[in-house]
C-alpha cells in the first residue's frame, strides 16, 4: 500500500487525462503488476457568465478522470456531471398557465485508446449544457432568470429527449469513439424522479 502512495507523492507532473498512461505505467512498474487502474475525483470550476448580464461566477461540475492499463491495452476517459433545466412537454400542453420545470442531471461517460487524441472535457460541457431545456447558471439577476425561464419554455424536452438531444450532440463529433449516458431528473412536482439511460458504440 505505501508504494501506491509513494508512486503518487513522487509524480511531478499534471495529472489529466494525457498523462495518465505515463502514471499508470510508472505504478505497475513500482507494484511489479500487470494491469493497474486509476478513478480520480474531484470538482471542476468552469467560469460561467450569466447569460444577459453577463456577470462572471464559478460553477462546479463533478468530474472524474478514469485509466486502466494492462499487457496489451491502456485507455483513459472522464465522466461528467452537467447540470441542466428541463421543462415538462406534458405539463406545457394541458396547463393553462405555465408549466413545471425541475433540475436535471446529464452524467457523460467517455473512453478512449490512449493513442486516440483526446476531446477535451470542456468541449463536451459546452455542447451537453445545451441537451435540456436550458443551462443552469450559478448566477442570475432578473434579466438572465427571465431569458432561462423564457427558454425552457420554449425548448420542453422530457427525460429521454435529453438523452437524445445529447446522443446527437456527441455523435456529431467523430473524434468521440463511444459513450454512456445516464440522465436524471430531479422531478419537482413527482414524488419519484424520472430516469433515462444510453449506451453508443461508433460502428
Amino acid at each position: 500500500m505505501s508504494r501506491l502512495i509513494e508512486t503518487l507523492h513522487h509524480w511531478q507532473k499534471p495529472l489529466s487525462p494525457a498523462t495518465l498512461p505515463e502514471f499508470l505505467t510508472e505504478m505497475s512498474r513500482e507494484q511489479d503488476a500487470h494491469t493497474a487502474s486509476m478513478t480520480c475525483r474531484f470538482t471542476w470550476f468552469v467560469n460561467r457568465p450569466a447569460p444577459q448580464t453577463e456577470r462572471p461566477a464559478w460553477q462546479g461540475i463533478e468530474t472524474t478522470w478514469h485509466g486502466h492499463q494492462d499487457e496489451i491495452t491502456t485507455t483513459v476517459g472522464y465522466t461528467l456531471r452537467i447540470p441542466v433545466t428541463t421543462l415538462c412537454p406534458c405539463s406545457r400542453a394541458i396547463s393553462d398557465h405555465g408549466a413545471h420545470s425541475q433540475r436535471g442531471w446529464v452524467r457523460v461517460k467517455i473512453e478512449w485508446p490512449a493513442s486516440a487524441e483526446i476531446v477535451s472535457p470542456q468541449e463536451i460541457f459546452e455542447k451537453l449544457q445545451h441537451a435540456g431545456s436550458a443551462p443552469i447558471y450559478p448566477l442570475l439577476k432578473r434579466a438572465d432568470e427571465r431569458h432561462v425561464t423564457m427558454l425552457a419554455y420554449e425548448q420542453p424536452a422530457f427525460v429521454e429527449d435529453t438523452a437524445r438531444n445529447a446522443a446527437q450532440l456527441l455523435r456529431e463529433d467523430p473524434r468521440i469513439l463511444g459513450f454512456q449516458l445516464d440522465i436524471l431528473n430531479e422531478e419537482s412536482i413527482h414524488t419519484h424522479d424520472a430516469i433515462a439511460s444510453l449506451n453508443y458504440t461508433r460502428p
